[in-house]
């Protein structure tokens, strides 16, 4: 069990998350508000989604042969918040991903977070090669109801 006795004083949990999960390297918080989401069945913040991602990573792809066939893109720095406000800049960190894999096959793995549209996570998996991109919505969500992500995705392939 891991001592969270003095999160409630505001203190933080710091996870690294390595270039090898994510493209790039960068730090994600957890506080106590992060754990309460998962407690209370609230929707998940990108703080958790990385979490698990990277508990994915280690656990299943670090290591072994599959983690040349799958990659994931960052929620936090690739969100609709992010498309809203820095469209050229996710453009870029999307191509900057995918170009990562050279003239190899990979299938890219991208939690979005669809605000300010909304606030619900989709997966869209992208095969930037055969330029292929799978959308999963657990709800009845068609993707035309997010031209921004749709959009950002075909400028980056």
């Amino acid at each position: 069990m891991v001592d969270m006795s003095d999160l409630k004083d505001g203190a933080l949990r710091e996870i690294v998350m390595d270039e090898s999960v994510f493209g790039i390297e960068f730090k994600s918080l957890i506080t106590l508000d992060d754990l309460e989401e998962i407690f209370k069945h609230d929707q998940l913040g990108v703080n958790n989604m990385h979490s698990y991602i990277r508990l994915l990573y280690d656990r299943v792809l670090r290591g072994t042969p599959l983690s040349n066939r799958f990659r994931f893109v960052s929620s936090a720095h690739c969100s609709g918040m992010a498309i809203a406000s820095e469209r050229e800049s996710v453009r870029q960190r999307l191509v900057d991903r995918f170009m990562s894999t050279g003239n190899t096959e990979c299938l890219h793995l991208w939690a979005y977070n669809t605000r300010p549209v909304g606030a619900h996570w989709l997966l869209l998996a992208i095969n930037p090669i055969r330029e292929v991109v799978y959308y999963l919505n657990s709800v009845n969500g068609e993707w035309t109801n997010y031209p921004a992500m749709k959009d950002i995705v075909d400028l980056s392939i």
